[in-house]
């Protein structure tokens, strides 16, 4: 069974348009779904805290540099600037009398080169204990609340975003069957939440395992996975095991023609970009997701555990077409599957 990826993508735009505004609300809601929560709130809160250490480090340093420099001309640092050094030095955790009694010796002028010289290198003990001191306090801090906001974050990816993309994928497969209504986004979430909620998580941890050999048997493995979402929307009864195994079967052989369909969106994703995103959003993303349902529709017809009527075909890459028996002699798939469909903005 060869794929003709134009009347693939044909069914899938006809599919959309004729259900516009439900399918851009869903396709909205699976790109939520698919982009998830976790590690990206807690990468910006790093990266903003450790900003902010910076920042800190950098205004002591300045503050007693500026300070050092009026001591050694022998000059007097005016009020403002004694007040300065008073919160950088309380900032770096210096006792109250060991700034008093810098203050006073600053204020009566009468510091000799070496009372100059201890007070510089007073200056540099503050930098190495008490600005290190502040930065670890920081960084500890900074690494607790990424922490927590990583496990929430995680905790939501497998408890809602995940149910949501199967809901989603359901709505999608539904529309390429004629019936659509953005109830179907609740399959997620009912009659088998937990079960979802298992099977994803399980094929997020496979794909997380294959990720550890190098990129591509992950992105191998991705493709072979892809069918999971829509099983078990259509199949809440199937075991977390089965239905991923299942969808290897389905995409056994058809993995690189997956891979050729995404590719001929590239276009339509360069076009995005000159759109500033409102293309991808409004055409892209809902036209891209009901010609990815075409795929499930079409690969199920051949195993019983999908279709009933598969059980009959002998041979389901020979001549026989799985798509007779629904549609008679008059078949929207028959012959569409020999040729490359060479059609990237189709």
């Amino acid at each position: 069974m060869e794929w003709n990826l134009g009347e693939l993508k044909r069914r899938g735009k006809e599919k959309f348009k004729a259900n516009y505004f439900y399918c851009l609300v869903a396709a909205f809601l699976l790109s939520v779904a698919l982009g998830g929560a976790a590690g990206s709130q807690a990468t910006s809160t790093v990266r903003s805290a450790m900003s902010a250490a910076r920042q800190g480090i950098a205004g002591v340093s300045n503050t007693l540099d500026r300070t050092t420099e009026v001591l050694e001309k022998k000059g007097r640092l005016s009020a403002e600037e004694i007040k300065e050094l008073e919160d950088t030095l309380k900032q770096a955790g210096i006792p109250e009398e060991s700034i008093r009694s810098i203050e006073n010796s600053i204020e009566n002028g009468d510091l000799t080169d070496e009372e100059l010289d201890e007070l510089k290198e007073g200056f540099r003990t503050v930098m190495n204990t008490g600005g290190i001191e502040m930065v670890m306090a920081i960084v500890a801090a900074v690494i607790g609340i990424a922490v927590i906001i990583s496990i929430i974050s995680f905790l939501i990816d497998i408890l809602v975003l995940n149910p949501l993309e199967v809901g989603c994928q359901y709505f999608f497969l539904k529309n390429a069957e004629g019936d659509s209504d953005l109830s179907s986004i609740g399959r997620g979430f009912s009659p088998n939440w937990g079960a979802n909620v298992g099977t994803m998580l399980l094929k997020g941890i496979y794909l997380w395992l294959w990720g550890l050999l190098c990129g591509i048997p992950a992105l191998i493995k991705s493709y072979s996975y892809r069918m999971v979402p829509y099983i078990i929307a259509e199949h809440p009864e199937m075991g977390a095991n089965e239905a991923i195994t299942l969808s290897r079967r389905m995409m056994d052989g058809h993995k690189m023609d997956a891979f050729v369909l995404d590719l001929s969106f590239i276009g339509w994703y360069l076009l995005s970009i000159f759109t500033c995103g409102i293309l991808l959003v409004f055409y892209v993303q809902p036209y891209k997701a009901c010609t990815d349902a075409e795929i499930y529709s079409l690969l199920k017809q051949k195993f019983p555990e999908l279709n009933p009527h598969a059980a009959s075909y002998t041979d389901p890459y020979g001549s026989t077409d799985p798509y007779n028996s629904s549609y008679g002699s008059t078949d929207p798939y028959n012959n569409r599957y020999i040729g490359n469909g060479n059609d990237p903005q189709n």
